[in-house]
């Protein structure tokens, strides 16, 4: 079997593509090419197993060994069929999503989220791609100017999310990223409450997921929650802005409690 891979590599180490987007192009042919031969070598391989079978059962006055000996070779063809499928899969799989982190690069997450489709078509566990097309959905809702759109795109995020946090409960990502959603866009607040809880417990120091939580408090009517949440950023916190906000923001908040 030819090995495009290989020629394809020594084509990109000398020079004769100059960008990454124009590889990956070639990496597409590469993929397809790989593909078709695989087919065709596959194709006379199981040819090959069924000869081999009909001979075997031919094959009366034949010693035991020679009939393990026929048995061993059918089977190692097998496994070279499966290697070859397997390979294959694995290879197209982190194409797609390395394409579709290309899409997101700039911003075309229409088209991001479709080859992150394929590629979680090829590895139907892996929580990062349903989180990443969860980020894609969202920032495709906003463009929607049709409120029910809009809406549906949403219910799809939320879906890849969910279904992130499913497979891996303690993704990190996903649980900030459900949270995003349903605090700015979903106007569901109270829902990012356990979420963002588990985030800080398995990250304590996720800052940015405290200042989501402080705000889930306050609406909930949980000041000193909100306060407790703002007094830890201000003594933990390495940066001088986050530390500026959270005062600010406890400020404010104490001067609104006590007004009432």
């Amino acid at each position: 079997m030819p090995n495009f891979t290989q020629e394809a590599e020594i084509l990109i180490k000398k020079g004769k593509f100059e960008s990454r987007r124009t590889s990956l192009a070639l990496l597409a042919c590469v993929a397809g090419g790989f593909c078709l031969v695989m087919f065709m070598s596959c194709s006379r391989e199981r040819k090959q197993i069924l000869a081999l079978a009909k001979n075997y059962e031919n094959l009366d006055g034949a010693s035991w060994e020679d009939r393990v000996g026929d048995i061993k070779k059918t089977m190692r063809l097998y496994e070279n069929e499966l290697e070859q499928k397997v390979k294959a899969s694995e290879f197209l799989g982190e194409y797609y999503k390395t394409l579709a982190e290309l899409y997101m690069e700039k911003k075309m997450y229409g088209e991001a989220v479709k080859n992150l489709d394929q590629a979680i078509s090829y590895y139907p566990e892996k929580p990062i791609l349903f989180y990443l097309a969860g980020v894609c959905e969202a920032r495709t809702a906003k463009s929607e100017q049709e409120p029910g759109t809009r809406q549906e795109r949403l219910r799809k995020a939320e879906a890849y999310y969910k279904r992130a946090l499913s497979l891996n409960r303690n993704h990190g990502e996903s649980l900030y990223g459900l949270s995003i959603l349903y605090i700015f866009e979903l106007n569901e607040t109270l829902s990012a409450k356990p979420l963002l809880e588990r985030l800080i417990n398995n990250e304590p120091s996720h800052n940015d997921a405290k200042f989501l939580l402080a705000r889930v408090y306050i609406a909930e009517g949980n000041v000193e929650g909100a306060v407790t949440l703002y007094d830890e950023i201000i003594k933990k916190s390495h940066t001088s802005e986050q530390k500026t906000v959270a005062e600010e923001n406890k400020r404010a908040i104490l001067e609104g409690a006590y007004g009432r």
